[in-house]
């Protein structure tokens, strides 16, 4: 949650660079929705550098515990899980 505050701005000021270490520590501990957006910070270059084979590495990450959305970003990306 604390990485969705950062890159939200929400009760804090928005820092995209903490947005997305939080969402690391938490993606690496198997939260899936932190999987998830930092696929996304990976995909769009949110807080790091743009890089797509690490963006689709987290989205299955996030895809293979069942995540719906990484799911369905996965087949728009035609990377099906």
């Amino acid at each position: 949650m604390v990485g969705y505050c950062y890159y939200w701005g929400y009760e804090v000021t928005e820092d995209l660079a903490k947005a997305f270490e939080w969402f690391r520590k938490s993606a690496e501990q198997g939260k899936l929705y932190a999987q998830d957006y930092l696929g996304y910070c990976y995909q769009y270059g949110y807080g790091v550098p743009e890089n797509m084979d690490t963006a689709v590495d987290w989205y299955r990450k996030s895809a293979d515990q069942g995540f719906r959305d990484a799911i369905d970003i996965l087949k728009e990306l035609d990377k099906s899980p």
